[in-house]
């Protein structure tokens, strides 16, 4: 017995214990072929990304499902579908690139633990310097600069200034 056929039987029989034991019996052969059928091309139709994930949430779990595949229906019946949304390139490409920002941004505060111990490790040299601008006693004391050697000196000059 292929694997196919036993997929197929054990789905079919899946399907029969959920029905209602007189109704299981009742179906003709034909209907019997007809359900078999309908299974093995369903059975077939399998997704490259078919990813399930039950999420816990307090108090309930979510279950997550992502299915990636070609698309294979027909436009007319996409537009019939209440809950199909066709999406153009430009949206997708909307779509992955706030992904991408997401994940980088996940990424950056990850790694910012890191980056303030780095700038903690190398702290930034505060010198001295002269402030050519400022040419006179009265306006380098105006400005609480110090006076020395006919020039005027930031004692906390920050270099990123």
């Amino acid at each position: 017995m292929s694997t196919a056929h036993t997929s197929e039987n054990g789905a079919f029989n899946a399907l029969l214990r959920r029905l209602p034991p007189e109704v299981a019996t009742s179906f003709s052969p034909r209907q019997t072929q007809a359900l078999k059928q309908a299974l093995q091309s369903q059975a077939t139709n399998r997704h490259p990304v078919d990813l399930r994930l039950s999420i816990p949430c307090w108090p309930r779990r979510l279950y997550l499902v992502l299915l990636i595949g070609q698309e294979r229906r027909p436009m007319e019946r996409l537009k019939q579908c209440d809950r199909t949304v066709v999406v153009s390139h430009r949206q997708v490409g909307l779509m992955l690139g706030c992904l991408l920002l997401g994940v980088g941004s996940v990424f950056a505060l990850s790694q910012a633990p890191s980056w303030v111990r780095a700038v903690q490790e190398h702290p930034v040299n505060i010198h001295s310097t002269s402030l050519p601008f400022k040419t006179t006693e009265e306006e380098c004391r105006e400005m609480d600069r110090v006076w020395e050697d006919d020039k005027c000196f930031d004692p906390l000059h920050d270099p990123n200034f």
